[in-house]
């Protein structure tokens, strides 16, 4: 059988690789947003407690999201594209492991809200929709979310549950690079 030569990621050439730059120009910029995204968890909680106050306090909280899961969503396609790109760097692995660690912790900082809303009173809510028609956007999100009142937990067993999704999902992340890194240097 003939032997095939395969290259090392890091010789292949740039024609053939992912352009990511569409997400991020530089592993630099991808930081900056990442440290920017480190400081959102003290943001969301400002809203903690607030979700039913108001029409413009629920739509500003939901815009929030909207705008934290676009800008999350960039930082791990970037860090999982770049550690899937070499999965043998150091580098990169603690990259994805950084984007998990501020999803995460965003995610626990927002755990309060699918509570909150469920809370909402059906009637204080249609007078919401009434005085800010913006939060029409978002009524067949809040309907799914009110429609599993009875699944979800309390406030505080969501953050929980939120913070336990990090350390599933780092081991579960870990396996398939183990595997690949190591049939590299055969």
């Amino acid at each position: 059988m003939a032997e095939v030569n395969i290259p090392k990621r890091s010789e292949v050439p740039e024609a053939f690789r992912w352009d990511l730059s569409d997400i991020f120009s530089s592993d630099a910029d991808w930081l900056a947003e990442y440290e920017q995204l480190k400081t959102m968890p003290e943001t969301v909680a400002r809203y903690e407690g607030r979700l039913g106050e108001n029409a413009r306090t629920l739509l500003e909280f939901l815009r929030l999201e909207d705008e934290l899961s676009v800008r999350l969503g960039k930082l791990l396609g970037y860090a999982s594209c770049s550690g899937d790109q070499d999965t043998g760097s150091s580098f990169y692995q603690d990259m994805r492991g950084k984007a998990m660690s501020v999803y995460v912790t965003v995610s626990s900082a927002a755990a309060f809200a699918t509570p909150e809303i469920i809370a909402i009173p059906e009637d204080r809510l249609r007078a919401f929709y009434a005085e800010l028609p913006e939060l029409e956007t978002y009524r067949r999100s809040m309907y799914q979310i009110r429609r599993r009142a009875g699944h979800i937990l309390s406030p505080a067993e969501e953050t929980l549950l939120a913070a336990a999704r990090k350390n599933v999902q780092a081991r579960c992340a870990d396996l398939p690079q183990l595997g690949e890194a190591e049939t590299e240097k055969l």
